[in-house]
């Protein structure tokens, strides 16, 4: 507990010392009765993950206007010594004009103040993480440079650039595997903009853009190539017309012996309007079954089972049903599985104890393809890797 006030406290100190249009405002800090708050500004259109997942692609006009604007406030934190550590589109608001405020700074570091973790601890979002930070290597503005760049390359392709089926083949792939070719992901990318990201993403951090100053400058070239400017960004408020992708609802299958979880799960799911679940099941076999026959788009797997457990069961779910997203779901304690569950096909692993509002926006991510894992998992999972304890990857070339 005392570390997450001190995290609290870090980000109000960060937002009062960040004074910029495109940094969401704090407007109080309070202590009440040892309950703490921070008071800041309502920016009510959502977040730029809300706006990718009703479009993506964005048209390149607007991803430059964006990005020119938070490169700008990234700028700022950096001249002040402060690295954000956990860049990406949940953590960028949108106003309704469609202006973006970087907010979250909640595990940001700030100029000399002692770090809030030990030595070698990674924190962050996994699918937008350094390949140095990954390695248990300290963050740098380098750092916050490439998450940058992975959120530019999201919004550019309307996909991660480094991913995979599970979390296991996101890590590796993060470490290994070159960039995808930009200009194969989407007609029309000028290429300014395509060596601009390449070298955001480059996985030597020595070799990757010096400063985000530099990105803001190639950008405001790149968006006077394209003609456009910030007024042309277009609204981007929770009014917003979805696309014809947004309208799909998500079918979900839940498999789990407990009775009285199933039902707490569907009933969270059921209440969104873009979520239903298609089939439950009580062991793995049955979930197998039912994911042959239901082709769901996202299976919720219990970990411990009878007859067949969510090991075993995730990997022959992928064969009967490759296009499912699996999302392992377990009690903490349990977490000497991970590796397994990842390796044999899982895209995330989740506590049963997440909260409701969190266990839909994971749904949302998986659909999406976006690996998901509970912190606590998350760092342990990480802390192998960057111990180089992470067994091989798993050769995929079997016929």
């Amino acid at each position: 507990m005392p570390q997450v006030i001190e995290r609290f406290l870090r980000e109000g100190e960060a937002l009062r010392r960040l004074n910029h249009p495109n940094i969401v405002k704090v407007l109080a800090t309070v202590d009440d009765d040892n309950q703490h708050y921070i008071v800041m500004e309502y920016v009510g259109g959502g977040t730029l993950a809300d706006l990718l997942y009703r479009e993506r692609p964005l048209a390149l006009g607007r991803v430059v206007a964006i990005s020119l604007e938070l490169s700008d406030a990234l700028s700022r934190a950096h001249h002040l010594h402060i690295l954000h550590r956990d860049i990406k589109p949940g953590n960028i608001l949108m106003a309704e004009d469609g202006t973006p405020r970087l907010t979250d700074f909640g595990l940001a570091r700030i100029g000399q103040l002692p770090s809030l973790t030990e030595s070698r601890t990674i924190l962050g979002t996994l699918g937008y993480i350094s390949p140095e930070v990954l390695e248990g290597r300290e963050a740098s503005e380098r750092s916050d440079i490439w998450s940058f760049g992975v959120v530019l390359y999201e919004m550019v392709t309307g996909q991660l650039p480094f991913g995979g089926e599970s979390a296991y083949d996101c890590i590796w792939s993060i470490k290994n595997q070159p960039l995808p070719i930009l200009e194969n992901m989407r007609d029309g990318i000028p290429a300014s903009l395509a060596s601009l990201i390449r070298r955001m993403l480059r996985k030597d951090s020595g070799a990757r853009v010096e400063s985000v100053r530099q990105v803001g400058a190639e950008l405001e070239n790149i968006q006077k190539e394209l003609g456009s400017s910030p007024d042309k960004v277009g609204k981007t408020g929770i009014g917003a017309e979805k696309d014809q992708n947004s309208a799909h609802i998500i079918r979900v299958l839940i498999a789990d012996d407990h009775a009285v979880v199933r039902q707490g799960l569907r009933m969270f799911i059921d209440l969104q309007e873009d979520m239903q679940v298609v089939g439950e099941g009580t062991n793995g076999s049955e979930a197998i079954e039912l994911a042959a026959r239901l082709n769901p788009d996202v299976v919720l797997l219990d970990l411990v089972m009878p007859q067949l457990g969510g090991v075993e069961a995730t990997a022959r779910i992928k064969q009967v049903c490759p296009q499912a997203h699996l999302m392992i779901l377990t009690s903490f304690g349990e977490d000497d599985q991970v590796i397994p569950a990842l390796q044999a096909g899982a895209q995330g692993y989740l506590l049963k104890d997440i909260r409701p509002e969190e266990l839909v926006k994971a749904v949302r991510e998986a659909y999406q393809g976006k690996t998901q894992l509970d912190s606590r998992v998350a760092q342990k999972l990480i802390n192998l890797v960057s111990g180089n304890n992470l067994p091989p990857k798993p050769n995929s070339d079997t016929g």
